[in-house]
């Protein structure tokens, strides 16, 4: 496995459980970001209150314009973007609910995680995730 695949592993593993709580919580969760500093910090980054009845496609588009500002300053190496979607998942004709990953790393990886889940009895039962190839749209590369 990749530096890049192994930190993409290690955002996943830091903001999931963030999406996690707040759907426990509130039921949903809105989109957010997450990313590692070229220290190897990890650094959390949401919209402001004012941006909560915004319409989710707008809060991503606001989070994505920060997480390139940060990696073209220099200061992230790896990102995630965290966002809800509804996805058709393969061998299946219904939508159900999921946690959408966009990772991209300054190595030239960018991946799309979508991770289905279920909430039951106050607990949230996430699905196996499937992957695709991200759009690059954080440090650019292929499109």
């Amino acid at each position: 496995m990749s530096d890049a695949q192994t930190e993409a592993e290690e955002l996943v593993n830091a903001v999931l459980p963030h999406a996690e709580g707040m759907l426990i919580a509130h039921g949903e969760f809105f989109p957010f970001g997450g990313a590692l500093t070229l220290d190897g910090e990890f650094a959390e980054l949401s919209v402001g209150d004012e941006h909560r009845t915004s319409p989710v496609e707008r809060i991503v588009e606001e989070l994505k314009s920060r997480l390139r500002g940060g990696a073209g300053s220099n200061i992230y190496r790896a990102t995630a973007l965290v966002f809800p979607i509804q996805a058709q998942l393969p061998d299946s004709d219904e939508e159900t609910d999921a946690v959408a990953i966009s990772l991209d790393h300054q190595a030239n990886y960018s991946v799309m995680l979508i991770i289905p889940y279920a909430l039951s009895d106050g607990a949230v039962e996430f699905g196996e995730a499937v992957a695709q190839q991200g759009a690059h749209e954080i440090f650019g590369g292929p499109h």
